[in-house]
């Protein structure tokens, strides 16, 4: 009916209700939803804002710094990065319908703009692209530790080769390849509400269609996954984390060691156990193993996808020092304004009185 109405034959791969299954939650559902992202969009907006304030200083400090080696700052970049990427996903999750906006009260573009809108917005694409790449950067961080500790001898000399402004040169231009099934699964239709609807990309072919996203999706997100477990897997068996942990007579640099180690691992598994509900379902979902998408199961886990995907710089920067002391100076200084602030108030008012 939507292709007899638009008269355009690239229409007809269109889902219908259907084969969509969805199943709206009630008004106030949508907007329990609605402020359930607005607090975790605030929450990780300040978590990764405050972790890159705190290491671009500390590369302002270090600039200088011959103690400084490549190792520290290969990681403050990479966690520069990573703190990046989960700021900008907070930031679309205010422009994306359905999450902070509900998309009964979204008021969506219309004119030339409005098929890009529902390619690159709607679609979720440049959330899906902003996740992978946060996994991908876990992915290395996971990788440069595990080198640490199995190849000490050479990875002083690999974190010199290895050009990791490169690397994140190259994550960021690969990611938005992958996810290119986003851009071309979604199409503008004015005739219905919402006008943004999916699409099949291989249009009367659904192994093409199905040959394609396993494709796509092992190497954007099962990839990176194995390789997380495995790199941090054989780092704690290495370091023997927990045999470590019950020595008293661990000194200084073994503690600052384990901590390292213990951090990588603890937030990489955390990603991982954050992000595979959503993405299992939505692989069982596209395979037709389970019932198709159904709007309340995937809004859940699509909450655990984005918490995981935007969490891991501040979970990592927990365990350093230097952020923990950071944190305490912005708590103290917002505590001092609003004392001074409460202060002054109460001094004008005995002044007028």
């Amino acid at each position: 009916v939507i292709a007899a109405i638009m008269g355009n034959d690239s229409l007809k791969c269109v889902y219908n209700e259907n084969q969509l299954l969805l199943d709206q939650l009630p008004s106030i559902l949508q907007w329990i939803n609605s402020i359930s992202y607005a607090v975790l969009a605030l929450l990780l907006l300040f978590a990764n804002t405050l972790v890159i304030i705190t290491l671009k200083r500390q590369q302002t400090n270090y600039r200088n710094n011959s103690n400084d080696n490549d190792g520290g700052r290969s990681f403050k970049l990479l966690m520069i990065n990573l703190s990046v990427a989960g700021l900008l996903l907070t930031i679309f999750l205010l422009a994306t319908p359905g999450y902070v906006i509900p998309y009964s009260y979204y008021n969506f573009p219309n004119g030339h703009v409005s098929d890009i809108f529902c390619r690159f917005i709607d679609s979720e694409y440049v959330i899906h692209v902003l996740c992978y790449t946060s996994l991908m950067i876990v992915t290395v961080i996971s990788f440069k530790r595990w080198l640490a500790v199995a190849k000490p001898h050479t990875f002083q000399s690999a974190v010199k080769k290895l050009k990791f402004h490169i690397v994140m040169v190259v994550i960021w231009l690969i990611e938005p390849i992958l996810c290119i099934e986003f851009i071309l699964g979604d199409v503008f239709i004015e005739a219905v509400y919402p006008p943004c609807r999916w699409k099949y990309v291989v249009c009367n072919n659904l192994l093409a269609e199905s040959v394609l996203f396993s494709i796509l999706e092992l190497l954007r997100f099962y990839f990176p996954v194995i390789m997380i477990v495995i790199f941090n897997s054989d780092t704690v068996r290495r370091m023997q984390v927990f045999q470590i942990c019950k020595d008293l007579d661990m000194n200084r640099s073994d503690n600052r060691l384990f901590k390292k180690v213990a951090a990588t691992a603890i937030t990489a598994w955390l990603m991982v156990a954050l992000c595979l509900p959503d993405q299992l379902y939505f692989t069982l979902s596209v395979f037709s193993i389970i019932r198709p998408y159904r709007y309340s199961i995937h809004n859940l886990t699509k909450i655990l996808f984005i918490t995981g995907s935007s969490c891991a710089p501040f979970i990592y920067s927990l365990i350093r020092s230097e952020f923990q002391l950071r944190i305490k100076r912005k708590c103290q200084q917002f505590r001092c304004h609003r004392n001074c602030h409460n202060t002054n108030r109460r001094r004008r008012v005995s002044f007028r009185s």
